[in-house]
């Protein structure tokens, strides 16, 4: 599964990404297909994760678009395994993809997996899946066979992402910032991310500092990172020089700070939990009793100073 995984997301950024350039060692959607060969846990994961599995027929190609790298293609559907989609569905695979290989050709039989938008679809593993596999073939028969059940397990997911939702609107509305940002982490774990970055611009404008990165890289040509709240990602620094800096009220938990120098900063208040200090100066660093420092950080051993003098112990 974990091969899966890290090809299909290399997969998916070539198809989006790459330029289109010479090819070296053209292939036929055919030989591409021979080539590639899945395990079968390649096949479970792509029948667990992927929203649409269909064996169609390419029933016409369009112009390329503007860039030249896309072509757009409808398939018409034969045989629908998993999701709902209509009698043809549109379609756009990449020209330019691994060893550029070549598009199936008019009323080629296909196997797609992969996931509707505004009902496109857009599909994994370079062009398709194969065909006539027989321990695939085996494994989607055994999915159509749970089917039922899996639909009502998901039916109930669904209604109570949907209950959820509506309350944490309702609880967003009253203008408490910790409600709000719930229904922000909420809609950004729940596949409604353009609402989650409309909603976070809006807090942005407001004065909130908010952070919906993957991956947050502390910039230490920046000093004020008080009131920081982050959702979605982690936060990390290497070899930063964050002497006096202020981190007051900001949540910093599981972050990796590594060879960075926070002497005399202030830390007042500040969401530490599971975050660690690799070979980083802490001397004359500031807390006080609503810091939450990590477990395995001693402040008096690291030369940190409670402005609070002795906090009582819980």
């Amino acid at each position: 599964m974990t091969r899966f995984l890290a090809l299909l997301v290399g997969l998916s950024v070539i198809a989006t990404t790459a330029p289109a350039v010479a090819c070296v060692g053209v292939q036929t959607y055919e030989d591409q297909m021979a080539r590639w060969n899945p395990t079968p846990e390649d096949f479970d994961a792509i029948i667990d994760q992927s929203e649409i599995i269909v064996d169609g027929v390419i029933s016409r190609y369009g112009p390329p678009q503007a860039n030249g790298d896309m072509l757009t293609e409808r398939l018409r559907i034969t045989k629908v395994w998993k999701g709902e989609v209509g009698a043809e569905v549109p379609i756009t695979m990449s020209i330019w993809v691994i060893g550029c290989t070549l598009p199936p050709q008019y009323d080629t039989p296909i196997r797609l997996a992969g996931t509707l938008d505004r009902g496109r679809l857009f599909y994994h593993a370079v062009f398709g899946l194969p065909l006539g596999n027989a321990v695939l073939d085996q494994k989607l028969r055994e999915y159509q066979v749970k089917k039922p059940i899996l639909d009502a397990e998901r039916a109930r997911q669904k209604e109570a992402v949907r209950a959820k939702t509506k309350a944490l609107e309702q609880a967003a509305a009253t203008g408490d910032l910790q409600a709000k940002l719930a229904l922000v982490a909420h809609l950004l774990h729940n596949g409604e991310q353009d609402r989650a970055y409309e909603m976070a611009g809006a807090l942005r404008r407001e004065g909130v500092k908010l952070s919906l990165a993957d991956s947050l890289l502390l910039d230490p040509e920046q000093n004020d990172w008080a009131d920081l709240k982050r959702i979605g990602g982690g936060c990390y620094s290497d070899h930063g020089d964050f002497d006096a800096a202020t981190f007051d009220r900001s949540d910093l938990a599981e972050c990796a700070f590594r060879y960075s120098s926070f002497r005399n900063a202030s830390f007042r208040g500040t969401d530490l939990t599971g975050s660690y200090f690799q070979d980083s100066d802490l001397t004359g660093a500031k807390y006080d009793c609503a810091t939450k420092l990590p477990d395995d950080l001693d402040p008096k051993a690291a030369g940190m100073i409670n402005v609070d003098g002795q906090c009582a112990t819980p």
